[in-house]
């Protein structure tokens, strides 16, 4: 087991694959549009989203703080009741009200998680002095979750054919496995930090900030004005209400949109295999952005779509398109951005992605029919645009003597 999960014989590093997994359980991720459909509207999941998601945003600054105060493991277990309680009070919710504190509990829940796993890891080798390790043992977490997210998805699929609840009621049970797993770390105090930092919201906005200012950089300004409204864009997608939305307009219901779910995270799997040998760490700023142009005809492409099969298709090259952007992306920041401030310009760039969803999701959750069609069509076009005109700058610019 140690050769396929490096570290596997270091029980902090066994349970942080464990508890990785069972967070990565997603049964409702192409459900739970469908599942909310049965008690509310579609414009009061879009307030359920913009209420709860901004809580759980709001959330992340202090409970780093919580996890300076009382260490990263009280913070996960914290973190897991609430994913615990949130997820049962999911299963029983029946109007927008119920919906609203469930899920808002839940995103407190996930904000108590959210670094705070990796970084207690981290921690620990850092202790042991084997830092150099964790490349290795990141890039093989990725690959486990992937791998569950692909098998988990298509069981959503087959429990919500059989009761609407059922994904959420078995999704709990992997938060409780998450918890079981989280209890299971070392209560060893010298992890709880070894890096003392300053948690304010005023602290919080000056880092967002000099991340910002990071990505103003000549080498990195392309990112802003050519890839990041496609990255805000299928932020809304992937995260967001956008994806069930377009599904649901396609025709798809719960159980066939878990089974498109599953092709297109097999074929994300199979990608990542391909990626790096194809290409290595060779990425260009016309790279990135002949492929935002090309993901965002095919996005464009699925207002068009007249089947479910011909809808799927295109959101199977649509999507494929858009992770090997995030992963380009991620990649030239970090190239481009020294070690002291790497952290805080990737924090940045992950924030300009969540913030305009917020402002967002109320327009597209009262967006129908042919209305819902034109959005998709108008904001493909303007992405598609943004990189263009990018990408034609670059060419003036790269062409012009004497100019970087």
């Amino acid at each position: 087991m140690n050769k396929l999960l490096p570290g596997w014989n270091d029980r902090t590093i066994k349970y942080f694959y464990l508890t990785e997994a069972a967070m990565n359980m997603w049964f409702i991720a192409p459900v739970w549009f469908f599942v909310f459909q049965h008690f509310v509207t579609v414009q009061e999941i879009g307030i359920n989203e913009m209420i709860a998601f901004t809580i759980g945003f709001l959330a992340e600054v202090p409970s780093g703080a919580l996890a300076d105060a009382i260490g990263r493991r009280k913070t996960l277990i914290l973190g897991g009741i609430l994913l615990i309680v949130g997820s049962i009070a999911t299963v029983g919710a029946f109007n927008l009200v119920s919906l609203i504190i469930a899920q808002s509990i839940w995103f407190i829940g996930y904000a108590f998680y959210s670094g705070a796993n990796e970084a207690l890891v981290y921690d620990k080798l850092i202790v042991d002095k084997r830092e150099h390790e964790w490349a290795e043992i990141s890039a093989r977490k990725n690959s486990l979750n992937v791998l569950v997210i692909t098998i988990s998805v298509l069981i959503g699929g087959f429990l919500y054919a059989a009761d609407y609840r059922l994904p959420y009621i078995v999704h709990t049970g992997a938060m409780i496995l998450f918890l079981i797993c989280v209890l299971r770390y070392p209560k060893d105090e010298t992890l709880r930090i070894i890096n003392k930092s300053v948690h304010s919201f005023s602290e919080y906005w000056k880092n967002l900030l000099l991340g910002v200012k990071e990505l103003l950089r000549p080498q990195l300004r392309f990112l802003l004005w050519g890839v990041l409204a496609f990255v805000t864009l299928y932020y809304c997608y992937e995260w967001g209400v956008l994806r069930p939305m377009i599904l649901d307009d396609q025709g798809y219901d719960g159980f066939s949109a878990s089974v498109l779910s599953f092709i297109v995270n097999a074929g994300v799997f199979a990608l990542f295999l391909i990626l790096p040998k194809l290409f290595g760490e060779n990425v260009s700023e016309k790279k990135v952005l002949i492929s935002v142009i090309f993901a965002s005809i095919s996005y464009t492409l699925i207002a068009l779509a007249t089947s479910i099969w011909i809808a799927g298709a295109i959101i199977f090259v649509f999507q494929l398109a858009a992770q090997t952007i995030t992963w380009w992306t991620s990649i030239y920041i970090n190239k481009h951005v020294g070690s002291s401030h790497r952290a805080t310009a990737l924090s940045a760039w992950a924030m300009l992605q969540k913030v305009p969803y917020i402002l967002l999701v109320g327009l597209i959750t009262n967006l129908s029919g042919q209305a819902f069609s034109l959005f998709i069509l108008i904001s493909g076009v303007i992405v598609g645009l943004f990189a263009l005109g990018t990408l034609a700058l670059l060419h003036k610019i790269n062409s012009t003597p004497g100019v970087n």
